[in-house]
Order: structure tokens, then C-alpha cells, then sequence
């Protein structure tokens, strides 16, 4: 019996061939579906409203979007945390717009407010993300 280097039976070429041409098809197959899977979620030049989106895992969302293209508008309590966050995304992409808009939710006086501010700052939202900081 023949043996490489290695002490393994020398390989069967032909068949190796097949099976490294049938891993490439599969592979170039997924990468096809993954990229149009992505295009369907294409976030470019839609809106988002992210509520706590100063701080946390709001504010992570928020980057998210932005990096992806999404107009963002922020929706916190703190005026000052709202201007540090718009500031750093801002910073991440200056060719998405980013609006904060303060108000607290859990009053609900302000929830409509809120909606009627971020209507008028975007345009009618096309994508909604919700969490609290």
C-alpha cells in the first residue's frame, strides 16, 4: 500500500476535485442569500425612533443605525445626555440626519407630543426601534 509523507493513503484526486468544487458552489450559493437577505433589510435613508436612545443599550441601537444609514431621531429625558449622543453620531456618520427629541414617556401628555415632534423632524417613520435606557 502506498503512503505519504504523512503516513495517510495517497488521495483520490478526481473525487477530491468534485467534493472542493461542490463546497466552492455551496459557498458562493450562501454568500448569493446572505447578500440578498441584507438587501432586504437595507436601512438606508429610513427613519428610526429610538426611545432611550441618550445612553445604554439605546444609545447601541442607535449606533447601529446610524452606521447603517438610518435617519435617527433619539427620544430621552436629559437634554444634555440627548446632545452628547447626537454628538457622537453624528461623528460616526455625518450623512444620516440625527434629531433628539426630550420628553419622558412614562407621562403620557408626552407621548403624542413626542410623536407629532419626530413626524415633523423625519418624515413618517419607516422603521421603529423601542427600548428604555
Amino acid at each position: 500500500m502506498l503512503r505519504s509523507s504523512f503516513g495517510l493513503r495517497p488521495r483520490n484526486r478526481p473525487r477530491d476535485l468534485v467534493f472542493a468544487t461542490a463546497v466552492a458552489a455551496l459557498a458562493i450559493d450562501g454568500l448569493r442569500r446572505l447578500t440578498k437577505r441584507r438587501a432586504r433589510f437595507r436601512l438606508e435613508g429610513r427613519n428610526a425612533l429610538v426611545t432611550g436612545g441618550s445612553r445604554g443599550l439605546g444609545l447601541e441601537i442607535a449606533r447601529v443605525l446610524v452606521d447603517r444609514g438610518a435617519n435617527v431621531a433619539i427620544v430621552a429625558r436629559d437634554a444634555a445626555e440627548i446632545d452628547r449622543a447626537i454628538a457622537e453620531l453624528h461623528g460616526r456618520s455625518p450623512m444620516v440626519r440625527v434629531v433628539g427629541i426630550p420628553a419622558d414617556l412614562s407621562c403620557g401628555t408626552q407621548i403624542a407630543a413626542t410623536i407629532s415632534m419626530y413626524a415633523w423632524r423625519s418624515g413618517p417613520s419607516t422603521c421603529s426601534s423601542t427600548t428604555r435606557a
